[in-house]
């Protein structure tokens, strides 16, 4: 008798909007309230994406509603990107904690 055990992983952390804002809020270096595609990519790698490079140009392209190349943090635009890395279901449980200060 053959026993054929299927292996199976545990799905990943469920990713929430908070964390994406936060992780995203660490990613404006230079605290202009404003992400460039230099600290969107950063996120990126930060999330753990294979095609960082290809995910930042993508999720600009979607999010930036006014065409000038970065994401402003205070309007629709970064709604729009949370939402597209949210769609993306990146594992966000091993990503840093912001403190709680």
């Amino acid at each position: 008798m053959v026993l054929c055990v299927k292996a199976t992983t545990a799905p990943p952390a469920p990713q929430t909007e908070k964390m994406i804002r936060e992780l995203l809020k660490r990613h404006d270096s230079n605290n202009n309230n404003r992400l460039d595609k230099a600290e969107v990519q950063s996120a990126f790698d930060e999330l753990g994406s294979k095609f960082s490079f290809y995910r930042r140009l993508r999720g600009i392209k979607i999010a930036d509603e006014n065409g000038d190349g970065v994401i402003n943090m205070y309007d629709n635009e970064l709604d729009n990107l949370v939402k597209y890395i949210m769609s993306k279901n990146y594992d966000t449980s091993k990503q840093k904690k912001l403190n709680a200060s």
